[in-house]
């Protein structure tokens, strides 16, 4: 849906997840890890959210909004903090909102207008 999008292209980014445990900010060590691993994204709940979908063969679509960058605190000035995810968490709703919006859309034109738009499948494979 996204990739026929010129609108939406702006705001959707593929990449590769990385969940952690938290609810903390990152440590040096998973930085680096996880800069080595060339993650683009971490969350904190979605995995195990999402394992606990698929082991209940519920189909799961993940929506997730940047806030902040992890930063390595041993080698930056910069230091995580709560009023950044704040301010960027409240400027991101209305791409948030707007993605929303546009996948119920997505949703309710017939099958056939789909197809043109293109093929959609959300599946969870076990890759452990």
């Amino acid at each position: 849906m996204a990739k026929q999008s010129p609108d939406l292209k702006s705001i959707v980014k593929e990449g590769v997840y990385c969940g952690v445990a938290g609810p903390c900010y990152e440590t040096p060590a998973e930085v680096k890890l996880m800069s080595l691993l060339n993650c683009d994204i971490v969350g904190m709940s979605t995995i195990p959210e999402v394992i606990v979908a698929a082991h209940s063969q519920i189909n799961v679509l993940v929506l997730g909004l940047v806030t902040n960058k992890c930063i390595d605190i041993d080698e930056s000035i910069e230091k995580p903090n709560h009023e950044e995810v704040c301010i960027n968490a409240q400027k991101g709703i209305k791409n948030l909102q707007y993605l929303i919006d546009n996948f119920i859309q997505f949703l309710g034109t017939t099958e056939h207008e789909q197809h043109k738009l293109q093929k959609l499948s959300f599946s969870f494979k076990n890759t452990l």
